[in-house]
């Protein structure tokens, strides 16, 4: 059968073995555990383990690490509003309005992050803009990375494509970045530095076998016009 709990202000253990799991916010550690149903937290403020046979993992708020695991859904959060680690293993990844530092890995599946970042008290007439707060990594073995950036985020950008014979990192044309190649026995390593906005917090992406692909956006853009934009696809 199905769990639905509300509020929770401690640690949380819900479990079934095959209906879905709703809970509004969790305070403490959260282990949460269904055979096959999806997985829906409207907040949590600490470290959440996430299982699920096959469906969806979704959270509405998340500030902590959180390790996910499905059998073929998707993990996505809404709003990441601090440093936040996902772990995830099976489906894609979908990360929106990250105004933290992120450590996002994912064994199959693409991960795609809207960072929005916050917008600094300019120290100077001459400078404004936003950061993210803290170095970030994305790392992807089966799949592509796609990020989208403010056009006035200060971020400096280090990208890595290990299968680089088959795949590309793709920019946006106002996107400083330069590319190199490493070729070796092995294959071609692509590797994509640049800084946006005289740089900032480093972004380190890591695709090993998917394309890596950065598109600026205004600040607080629609993300469904987002996704209209790439001209990829």
């Amino acid at each position: 059968g199905h769990i639905s709990a509300s509020n929770i202000d401690g640690d949380a253990f819900l479990r079934t073995g095959g209906g879905h799991i709703h809970a509004a916010r969790i305070g403490g550690v959260a282990t949460l555990e269904t055979g096959g149903g999806n997985i829906h937290v409207d907040s949590a403020g600490s470290n959440v383990t996430a299982n699920t046979g096959g469906g969806l993992i979704d959270f509405g708020e998340a500030a902590g690490a959180i390790r996910a695991h499905t059998g073929g859904g998707a993990v996505r959060i809404e709003r990441v509003s601090g440093p936040t680690e996902v772990d995830a293993s099976g489906g894609n990844v979908f990360l929106r309005q990250v105004d933290g530092p992120l450590q996002v890995s994912a064994a199959t599946g693409n991960i795609t992050a809207w960072f929005d970042g916050n917008k600094e008290a300019p120290a100077a007439p001459s400078k404004s803009g936003r950061k993210i707060g803290g170095s970030s990594r994305l790392l992807c073995n089966q799949g592509d990375i796609i990020v989208y950036l403010p056009r006035d985020l200060g971020v400096t950008i280090d990208a890595v494509i290990e299968q680089g014979r088959a795949h590309r990192i793709l920019t946006d044309p106002s996107l400083p970045l330069q590319v190199s190649y490493q070729d070796s026995g092995s294959g071609r390593e692509v590797h994509g530095e640049g800084n946006l906005n005289g740089g900032g917090d480093v972004l380190h992406l890591k695709a090993v076998s998917g394309n890596i692909l950065l598109k600026l956006v205004e600040p607080s853009s629609d993300i469904g016009a987002c996704n209209r934009t790439w001209p990829w696809r």
